[in-house]
């Protein structure tokens, strides 16, 4: 046991010395953890600064072995890091408080993202820069509001850098409460911005400026000028904007039809520039320059062209937008040049904590970014499991080993990222390996041809750039077709949810596998089981939970399109006058709850009897405006859509219910009006629209 100590010291004592941005990149993410997650105040602080202090001072009179503190001196360094991670995110939470919300006020902002066209309206992100209050202007820096401008020919010109003037009142964005859907509020809280506005066509002025140097203007002109370039070589359709998607990241034209082949597939994160794409372009510019400089290796040839790669790679991060995954990696390879250059020993574990550590530093809620974390989790897979599967499976023959090499770099990444993708997408691509061995091998020599296809378009040889344009269709088709084949395969995509205590402990089991694979140790051998039962446990009290909902009636609160769904024993059906709309909304719900697989589409009724209980809708179907009956219709759940043709003074005459519940698309000023009436009537009264869904048991 004591050698087994003295191990375990030795080798987290090495780990430390040779990653020193491990712990500090920790502390910061649990100071932002401790922020977010928790309603900490700040006076919390100084009492947990005593209890470290107290902790240094007397922890050789509680713990006689300190091989699981081998870090004496620092532990106050790194209270500074949880602290330091604590207040930005304190900080953050702190600036909507500048703003007054709900209230009709002049603001003059500035927009600060390029504008997004919606259905109807153009969306634009300001920052407010002051606020005119009882005839004073205050200034109001930092803080960041979404604004939705009625599209017209003046909103077409908006650009970054432009000022706006409008009086409206700002409103924070609603939390999702419901059991389904996407939870827009906290997706603009983590992007900082901490409010929306919607500004009719005589609400606001637009005041242009004159264009002021902008990384991300040049970076959007420049993009600009490459997606011609891409046109001008031959590139259309779908082979168009997957180029586009692949070297310079922009999306936006891609087809429902292609993302749901990639994504189904396992081959999304091709698509996503990311470390992947930043690693080759590092390894074509690497070798360009030994080539260039192939006889020349002074030390100044060496710094020129650490400088070169370092600009080129930057550069490339503003063309593609700075995305975290894009950032992580350009920090990655920056530290790994600088290195080179000084001719440390790089340390690849440590180059991905120092990256994490800055880009937190630089806005602590990428902690919370869904590519921040799939990026980051898989390099470390890359770098922890890799090396095992590499040791398993070995083989001499340079082809077998280049084949093996894919699939191992590719399973280790998928192992390491499986339970946020499983959390964030809920589903698991069956065949991703196949898919990985196809795309990894093209994706590098669709990206050189890209490259160098476009470095000459600018030039007199069309015969030679268009020669180059047909390549890249025959590769992008093939590689479409491949996917798309891959996707029809049966069971290519398996629906399956976690909930987030299941994420952690899935967590924990891969670590306590992973540190038995390392150590062989017979402690690592009980956690790796003690952790399986744990996970496995939480599993199974899931799924007998959801089981134990026999029969459960919800009416969902689908916008424009009321629907509701019974479950009954093994199945759940739903009755919905769009199914695919409540599909998009709802599906997470029910392959979350187990329900997935069970749901039958059925037509929509208007009466419907559920465990005993009789429900009405009252919806367009119905006319009961000029409706005389003898005598009224006895139901225990009336149900009325906006729809609903009814004349509330005659309505106790025609029908006799029990309950009352208004749906998500009456107005305000009817479902007012329906309360009233439920509580002169004695009836009871339940509003989707300000409880969200409506749920039976």
């Amino acid at each position: 046991m004591l050698n087994l100590s003295k191990s375990i010291e030795k080798g987290m004592i090495r780990f430390f010395r040779t990653t020193p941005f491990f712990l500090p990149t920790i502390c910061l993410i649990l100071g932002i953890f401790l922020a977010e997650c928790t309603s900490v105040s700040w006076f919390v602080i100084p009492f947990l600064f005593v209890g470290i202090f107290v902790f240094f001072f007397l922890r050789k009179k509680f713990f006689k072995n300190e091989c699981l503190f081998p870090l004496k001196k620092e532990v106050f360094i790194l209270f500074v890091f949880t602290l330091i991670g604590f207040s930005l995110v304190r900080i953050k939470q702190e600036l909507p408080k500048r703003l007054v919300y709900e209230e009709k006020k002049i603001f003059v902002a500035e927009v600060v993202s390029s504008p997004k066209k919606t259905a109807k309206s153009v969306s634009v992100v300001v920052a407010i820069e002051k606020m005119k209050e009882d005839s004073v202007w205050v200034e109001i820096p930092e803080v960041k509001i979404n604004l939705y401008l009625l599209d017209s020919i003046e909103t077409e010109n908006v650009k970054v850098g432009d000022k706006i003037i409008f009086k409206e009142k700002i409103s924070l964005p609603k939390k999702n409460e419901k059991i389904y859907g996407f939870d827009y509020a906290q997706y603009l809280h983590f992007q900082s911005v901490f409010g929306i506005a919607f500004l009719r066509e005589n609400a606001y002025e637009i005041i242009p400026q004159k264009p002021s140097f902008s990384l991300e203007t040049y970076a959007s002109k420049v993009r600009q000028q490459l997606q011609f370039q891409y046109q001008k070589i031959g590139l259309s359709g779908d082979v168009l904007h997957l180029a586009e998607a692949l070297t310079l990241g922009y999306k936006d034209d891609l087809s429902e039809e292609i993302r749901t082949t990639f994504s189904v597939s396992g081959a999304m994160h091709v698509l996503a520039v990311s470390g992947l794409h930043v690693g080759i372009i590092f390894s074509i510019l690497s070798f360009v320059f030994s080539i260039l400089f192939l006889k020349k290796r002074n030390r100044f040839v060496r710094i020129v062209q650490t400088i070169l790669i370092f600009i080129a790679l930057w550069a490339y991060a503003v063309l593609t937008g700075l995305s975290p995954s894009v950032t992580r990696a350009c920090f990655m390879c920056s530290v790994l040049l600088f290195c080179r250059l000084m001719n440390l020993q790089s340390n690849t574990m440590n180059a991905l904590f120092f990256a994490a550590f800055f880009l937190l530093l630089k806005d602590p809620y990428s902690l919370f970014s869904v590519g921040f974390q799939l990026s980051f989790l898989a390099v470390l897979g890359i770098l922890i499991i890799h090396p095992l599967l590499q040791r398993v499976f070995y083989s001499d023959n340079r082809l077998v080993k280049y084949v093996i090499d894919i699939l191992t770099v590719s399973l280790a990444a998928q192992i390491a990222t499986l339970p946020i993708s499983i959390y964030y997408f809920l589903q698991m691509p069956t065949y991703g390996l196949l898919s990985n061995l196809i795309v990894i091998p093209l994706a590098p020599i669709i990206i050189c041809l890209c490259v160098f296809a476009l470095i000459i378009s600018f030039s007199s040889f069309s015969t030679l750039y268009l020669l180059l344009g047909k390549i890249i269709s025959f590769l992008l088709e093939f590689c479409v077709r491949s996917l798309s084949f891959i996707e029809n395969l049966p069971n290519s995509s398996l629906k399956i949810g976690f909930h987030l205590e299941e994420v952690v402990f899935l967590f924990l089991m891969i670590s306590c596998v992973l540190w038995f694979c390392y150590s062989k140790s017979k402690l690592s051998v009980f956690a790796s089981l003690f952790s399986i039962l744990i996970f496995v446990n939480f599993n199974t009290f899931h799924f007998c939970k959801n089981k134990q909902k026999q029969q459960e009636l919800i009416l969902y609160a689908d916008k424009g399109n009321f629907s509701y769904s019974m479950k009954q024993n093994d199945s759940l059906y739903v009755f919905s006058k769009n199914y695919q709309q409540l599909h998009r909304s709802a599906s997470n719900h029910w392959i979350l709850q187990g329900d997935y697989y069970s749901v039958v589409e059925k037509p929509f009724k208007n009466q419907f009897v559920y465990d005993g209980k009789r429900f009405l809708i009252l919806d367009s179907f119905y006319d009961l405006r000029n409706k005389f009956v003898e005598k009224p219709l006895m139901v225990d759940y009336l149900i009325i859509d906006k729809e609903a043709k009814v004349y509330l003074n005659k309505l106790r005459f025609q029908i006799k219910a029990k309950n009352l519940i208004s749906t998500k698309d009456v107005s305000y000023y009817f479902d007012q009006k329906l309360k009233s009436w439920a509580e002169k009537n004695d009836v009871d009264f339940y509003s989707i629209r300000q409880e969200n869904e409506f749920i039976m048991n």
